[in-house]
């Protein structure tokens, strides 16, 4: 990026994408395309660089468009979650809540917490590191970090990269933590993925199934490991092909954290149901975007029963649609954070009535959304569809926005089903379905029985498969 023009803008690989590593990002500035391996995308087709630059408009926003613009970020501005916490700590002020929630990854998921996890905090990081607040072009939110690293300064390492590159790995220094993660960047490798296949290559080397140096908390070991991931040397050859592959040849299926081929993010589902029926049927796999229920039932302000399968297929399915419908839109779905009211985050969690509040929260879940989704709502209750309705020329309501996101989820569920996947995948791993890391538990997460309404909730069959009826519900040839 140094060797462009500074005024351009440009997306970028580094030597992870020109080696194919399936978990290799773009880049621009400092900001990461970092899940499913776009950066190997681009290095498939010899392509290091895209570049753009220019002064014409893109898009001509009209008066009624500018003033909704305006609206809304000053609303963000002004909302607790938007404006207060991700601008304060940024998306490391879930380290302490996921910890306290029993459900940051531990030694590859085998427990959901630490002692030493405070280290680690967001607040600590605000206090003792922070320079300054940074984030995408133009976002009134600014959830990013940049830091003091060593000597210098950089970027601060995201919630996912503290919780699969630190805390996963038995690492408690927060620059430590901060420079493996400005590593995977230079190199351009999702630190998800990079955190989840180091987890398991060391647990299988604790176990002697992997011959490595691999141990938890051993920083030059891992630092190596990274370096040669992305160039495909020694046993970065074997761990390049993240975590399913390398289970394949060396065992440890049961205990390999991944779902389609995806390396799971930093919220174990035993402490978050509904996450992990998001995780199992997510079209990409082990991915937290693509619904986020576990800001509903155990990282935001309320908390939909955690551990009851009560109503979470149909929330399932309900954050999976306006997902992808938000998504299409390209807005960052930080900003639907911002859809529960600011009352709710001034709750009192261990108050009487903040229990009886959740409790019937969790009993109309389901039959709620489940009526929801059912009607043509052509009411505008949230932004999004206000400014489709502006870009488009036409009004948008709420029934419309979410059918289109159900249309989308299940055209791409299509497109898996005819490149070969079938329901079969629609899985967790062993160690998350079977170990519990709870007092009083049995085991981890009920897929099984969630996993069967879901089906119905879709409009799918007992294979998965989207019925006719759906697919003409949504006008989607067959």
């Amino acid at each position: 990026q140094a060797a462009l023009p500074a005024s351009f803008g440009k997306a970028v690989i580094g030597p992870a994408g020109e080696n194919r590593v399936p978990f290799a990002c773009i880049v621009s500035q400092n900001r990461i395309a970092g899940r499913t391996g776009t950066g190997a995308v681009m290095g498939s087709k010899n392509l290091k660089a895209i570049i753009a630059d220019g002064s014409a408009a893109t898009f001509e926003r009209d008066e009624a468009f500018k003033e909704l613009q305006k609206e809304v970020t000053e609303f963000l501005r002004s909302h607790p979650m938007t404006g207060q916490i991700l601008p304060t700590l940024g998306t490391a002020n879930l380290v302490m809540t996921c910890a306290g929630r029993n459900i940051i990854p531990t030694r590859n998921f085998q427990k959901g917490h630490d002692r030493r996890t405070p280290e680690l905090a967001g607040e600590r990081m605000r206090d003792e590191l922070l320079i300054r607040k940074d984030g995408c072009l133009s976002c009134p939110v600014k959830c990013g970090r940049h830091i003091r690293l060593g000597k210098g300064e950089g970027k601060g390492p995201e919630f996912e990269t503290i919780g699969l590159l630190g805390n996963n790995l038995g690492i408690f220094d927060m620059q430590t933590v901060a420079e493996l993660g400005e590593l995977c960047d230079d190199l351009g490798m999702d630190t998800i993925s990079m955190g989840g296949v180091l987890g398991f290559a060391t647990e299988l080397t604790e176990r002697g199934l992997l011959n490595s140096e691999l141990a938890w908390g051993r920083v030059e070991a891992y630092h190596e490991a990274i370096e040669a991931t992305a160039r495909r040397s020694g046993l970065g050859a074997e761990l390049a092909e993240g975590t399913r592959a390398l289970a394949k040849r060396r065992g440890g299926e049961e205990f390999a954290i991944q779902v389609k081929g995806l390396e799971l993010p930093a919220y174990d589902p035993r402490g978050c149901f509904g996450q992990g029926l998001e995780y199992a049927t997510n079209n990409r796999g082990g991915c937290h975007v693509r619904g986020s229920t576990m800001f509903l039932e155990a990282t935001g302000p309320v908390s939909i029963d955690p551990h009851s399968t009560a109503g979470k297929p149909e929330l399932v399915v309900f954050q999976q649609d306006m997902n992808a419908a938000v998504s299409s839109l390209v807005f960052c779905y930080f900003a639907s954070y911002a859809v529960l009211p600011a009352f709710a985050f001034k709750l009192e969690a261990s108050s009487a009535a903040y229990r009886l509040a959740m409790a019937a929260a969790s009993r109309a879940t389901g039959p709620a959304l489940w009526l929801a989704m059912r009607m043509k709502n052509p009411a505008q209750l949230l932004w999004f569809e206000k400014f489709l309705s502006a870009a488009w020329g036409r009004r948008v309501g709420l029934g419309e926005f979410m059918r289109a996101g159900a249309r989308i989820y299940n055209l791409e569920r299509l497109y898996n089903l005819r490149e070969g996947m079938s329901g079969s995948a629609d899985t967790l791993p062993r160690r998350l379905l079977d170990e519990p890391t709870f007092p009083g538990a049995k085991a981890g997460v009920p897929l099984a029985d969630m996993l069967r309404r879901y089906y119905r909730v879709r409009g799918w069959d007992s294979e998965g498969v989207p019925t006719p009826a759906t697919l003409r519900r949504l006008a989607i040839r067959s």
